[in-house]
C-alpha cells in the first residue's frame, strides 16, 4: 500500500467513524476520461472497474477521489537533509462527495467539514506528518453529484442531495538519496 493511499484510508475510516449521517465511505474511485462515468476500483490495485452511482441500496454515502478526470499532479518540493536523506513534501488534491438523502443539507455539511478537519493522520513508514487543508464546499440537491457524473440519473435519484469538498493530502517522507545530484 501507498503512502497515499493509505492516508486516504485512515480520512475515509476517520470521517466514517465520526459521521453520524453517513454509513459507508469509498476509496478506490476514479472517473472514467472517456465516458465520465464513476468508477469503483475492485480489489485494491487490480485494473477490474465497476460502475458506481447514486443507488438507494446503499443508503447515505461517501467517497474520495482524486481531483481530476484522468491523473493528478504531485506538488513535490524537496530539500537535502544531512547524511544524504531527502525530506519530500507532497501536495495530493482530493474531493470528497457526499451523497445522502432526509437530512439538512446545511448540518450535514457543517458536520461533514467538521469531521474532516478532525482528521489525525498518524505517521505511516518514511511518510509523516501529515495533514489536511479544505480548499472548497459545494452544497445543492444533486448538482454536486451531476458534477461528478455525466450521466442522467436524476430520474432515479429524487430526493438525494450532495456536498463536494475540495481538499489536498500533505505529507512529507524523509529518505535516503541514492544520488545527491538527483535532488538538484
Amino acid at each position: 500500500m501507498t503512502e497515499t493511499q493509505y492516508y486516504i484510508d485512515q480520512v475515509s475510516t476517520q470521517v466514517l467513524n465520526a459521521s453520524s449521517v453517513f454509513r459507508s465511505g469509498y476509496t478506490n474511485i476514479f472517473i472514467d476520461s472517456d465516458s465520465k462515468q464513476i468508477l469503483l476500483r475492485q480489489n485494491g490495485n487490480s485494473n477490474e472497474y465497476v460502475r458506481f452511482g447514486a443507488n438507494d441500496s446503499l443508503g447515505n454515502f461517501f467517497y474520495i477521489r482524486y481531483r481530476g478526470r484522468e491523473s493528478w499532479e504531485l506538488q513535490r518540493q524537496t530539500k537535502q537533509l544531512a547524511s544524504d536523506q531527502f525530506r519530500q513534501v507532497e501536495r495530493i488534491p482530493l474531493k470528497l462527495v457526499g451523497i445522502f438523502s432526509e437530512q439538512d443539507l446545511y448540518e450535514v455539511a457543517d458536520g461533514l467539514r467538521h469531521d474532516l478537519l478532525k482528521v489525525h493522520l498518524p505517521n505511516y513508514m518514511n511518510a509523516g506528518p501529515a495533514w489536511i487543508e479544505q480548499e472548497s464546499v459545494k452544497l445543492d440537491y444533486l448538482n454536486g453529484w451531476a458534477e461528478e457524473s455525466e450521466d442522467n440519473f436524476r430520474s432515479y435519484a429524487v430526493g438525494l442531495q450532495s456536498i463536494a469538498i475540495d481538499f489536498s493530502l500533505i505529507y512529507s517522507r524523509v529518505g535516503e538519496c541514492r544520488q545527491p545530484s538527483e535532488l538538484l
